[in-house]
């Protein structure tokens, strides 16, 4: 590896997720998010690293592996020739006999229609504009979700869009297993706590008005949320007086029986 002289606030990001394998780094535009991804790959030292990014970003991540990693064998997976030189050595055991670490690039609209890369494992996962699977029902979203990556890591200078909801699928790969209506829940609840402190913390004025109907809206949306959770609570606990109920009376026949005996 070539030396890199990295700027403090990439120390510090890296720093900060050196005993992490899954990782997301959201940085602005500027601040180099290509050169701290590509260093974590590197960090991670598995043999096996896939970058999926742009289509018009294939050759600047080529570019960069090949210029600051030339240990690494580096394929443009857009091109049949080294797509399937890239097949041909995660699928045989060669690879891992030898002393060599291949990074395979290629584009969103691309990589789910290589079905072998689905079956590929205990490989590092580096996704270059993680919002772009935001939508968890497109295909490229589907087919990332269900990769067995070993790490991961996830760039992007907007992850949500403002939106804080799209960030599940993301959270999913790095490893929260939360479900997708319990994380809107947490959001609307966590926002909604925010907004009222502003609120309080705000003379209410007719310069306002918009803010304190945005906190009606939350606050019903918030109602709503608890109620749910409240259904939940009230199902759990009658299915556990059922069950009660049920031992009970199992334990009634049986003293029953032993009396008719």
């Amino acid at each position: 590896m070539n030396d890199l002289q990295f700027m403090p606030h990439q120390e510090e990001v890296l720093n900060l997720t050196d005993d992490k394998n899954r990782c997301a780094y959201y940085l602005d535009m500027g601040l180099g998010k290509t050169f701290v991804g590509a260093e974590k790959m590197y960090l991670l030292n598995n043999t096996v690293n896939l970058i999926v990014c742009q289509k018009s970003k294939i050759d600047d991540w080529v570019d960069h592996m090949k210029t600051y990693y030339p240990e690494y064998r580096v394929m443009d997976l857009t091109k049949k020739s080294e797509g399937v030189n890239f097949r041909t050595l995660v699928e045989t055991k060669d690879l891992y006999d030898q002393n060599i670490q291949i990074v395979g690039v290629i584009n969103y609209d691309l990589v789910f229609r290589r079905k072998y890369i689905a079956h590929i494992t205990d490989f590092t996962l580096l996704l270059d504009e993680s919002s772009l699977i935001c939508n968890e029902n497109a295909k490229r979203s589907k087919f990332i979700l269900k990769l067995q990556p070993e790490s991961v890591i996830l760039l992007s200078g907007t992850p949500t869009a403002g939106k804080y909801e799209r960030l599940w699928s993301q959270l999913k790969l790095l490893g929260w297993d939360i479900n997708k209506k319990a994380l809107h829940h947490c959001i609307i609840i966590q926002d909604y706590r925010l907004l009222s402190k502003k609120v309080r913390m705000k003379s209410m004025s007719s310069a306002k008005k918009h803010k304190q109907r945005s906190h009606r809206s939350y606050r019903n949306s918030v109602a709503t949320a608890e109620y749910f959770q409240n259904r939940q609570i009230l199902k759990v606990s009658q299915q556990k007086v059922m069950k009660e109920k049920s031992n009970l009376f199992t334990k009634l026949m049986g003293l029953f029986k032993k009396g008719d005996k």
